[in-house]
């Protein structure tokens, strides 16, 4: 159960947020995490529990090596330096980020594929991955 709920939390918490491909984002990694990650605030004590800290997403990135349970406290301190340098610290509730998720995996089943190499939504082709893994293999 455990496993599942902390893949649900990762997974929601990186896919509604913008695809940044390598080497096009803002050139910093403090700022790439900012754009491309979002928190979850948790209603209530048993939600904060079984979410295991991993609704921290953003500090969690930021500072990898830090104790979950810091990460609560570290998240007030972030979102106060965001908003001293006019950063976005992104942040929702439980209900509005489901509502986001599906909203996105919906768009995303209605799209049409777009095979254009300079659009924001390239897909390379079918096996894309495997020439790459063979390469890492050598």
């Amino acid at each position: 159960l455990s496993g599942l709920l902390v893949a649900i939390v990762v997974t929601q918490s990186h896919e509604c947020e913008e695809f940044v491909p390598a080497g096009a984002g803002p050139g910093s990694y403090v700022l790439e995490q900012f754009q491309s990650t979002r928190d979850i605030d948790c209603p209530d004590p048993i939600t904060e529990y079984l979410f295991g800290g991993m609704q921290y997403q953003l500090t969690h990135h930021l500072f990898p090596t830090l104790p979950r349970y810091k990460n609560a406290k570290l998240q007030k301190i972030v979102m106060a330096w965001a908003k001293e340098n006019n950063l976005v610290y992104k942040h929702t509730g439980l209900g509005e980020w489901i509502k986001d998720h599906y909203n996105m995996l919906k768009a995303n089943a209605e799209a049409e594929q777009n095979n254009q190499p300079d659009s924001k939504w390239y897909w390379p082709e079918a096996g894309w991955s495997i020439s790459i893994q063979q390469q890492w293999a050598k």
